[in-house]
């Protein structure tokens, strides 16, 4: 079953990474993947015990992504996504930004050409190149409908 849910995951990140589109859409996606990672589950008839967990589990992990930690996982990183790794997904250059979506396993990103790990640097600034993005839920949710709502810069 588990499988199955990162299969949807893959497909559907592949998906948007090739169309741009749709790509627009990753702004905002946590709840849809969130869905489609429990839906299996739920078809299935799996307890609300099991479903709980699960989704506890899986907010444990993105906490654990985004922490602002300073953890190495070494070898593990070419494994699995951790703070070191997802860090630069956050990035502030699009070049680093743009890479690097994997949740759990970075299978995807390794399929799709999107890692990126370099060994001597370190992710300098972090956060949205839009100071002001979106901060009410309905808003956040019209984001993809919007072009570059994500790129647009506000001089300060």
């Amino acid at each position: 079953m588990r499988n199955w849910c990162k299969v949807t995951n893959g497909v559907s990140f592949g998906v948007g990474f090739l169309c741009d589109p749709l790509w627009r859409f990753h702004l905002v996606d946590e709840g849809l993947q969130i869905f489609l990672d429990t839906l299996p589950f739920l078809l299935v008839g799996v307890g609300d015990d099991v479903l709980g967990l699960y989704v506890v589990c899986y907010a444990g992990n993105g906490f654990f992504q985004h922490g602002n930690i300073h953890v190495r996982l070494g070898i593990l990183n070419y494994l699995m996504s951790g703070p070191e790794w997802h860090r630069w997904h956050h990035s502030m250059v699009p070049k680093e930004s743009n890479q690097n979506y994997g949740n759990n396993l970075i299978i995807w990103d390794r399929l799709f050409g999107t890692c990126y790990l370099p060994a001597t640097q370190e992710v300098q600034e972090l956060g949205l190149v839009n100071r002001e993005y979106p901060l009410g839920f309905l808003e956040q949710m019209s984001v993809p409908c919007l072009p570059d709502a994500d790129q647009q810069t506000v001089e300060p």
